[in-house]
């Protein structure tokens, strides 16, 4: 029966049609999780970088904000990236959610406290 002309045609495209819906339901379950790594990693390679820099009067005389804060901020947007990465794997679509949605707080408050004063320096 394997070797009917087209069989083997349509048992590998049932295959490829169940991958594909296979791979788009866990990228589907995933996305938020994503989301969350890349803006941890984009906010924690941010605030390594501004810990390695004096930083401009606002960072530092008005909000308070030297090398040891951006650290702070990028240990925390370490972990955070972590977390996603563990949520990706695992495959937890809430945890996901969760986490970016306290995670986006986070990221907006640091985001707030160095870039008021950016146009000024």
């Amino acid at each position: 029966m394997a070797s009917e002309p087209g069989r083997v045609e349509l048992v590998r495209d049932a295959i490829v049609v169940r991958l594909r819906r296979t791979v788009a339901v866990l990228l589907e379950r995933m996305i938020w999780s994503l989301a969350g790594l890349s803006a941890a990693l984009v906010v924690g390679v941010t605030a390594f970088w501004r810990s390695r820099t004096p930083g401009g009067f606002h960072d530092r005389e008005t909000y308070g904000m030297d090398a040891s804060v951006h650290v702070r901020y990028a240990v925390v947007s370490l972990a955070f990236a972590a977390y996603f990465g563990a949520t990706c794997a695992t495959g937890l679509e809430t945890a996901g959610i969760v986490g970016l949605a306290l995670y986006a707080l986070i990221a907006v408050f640091y985001a707030t406290s160095f870039l008021q004063g950016a146009p000024d320096e």
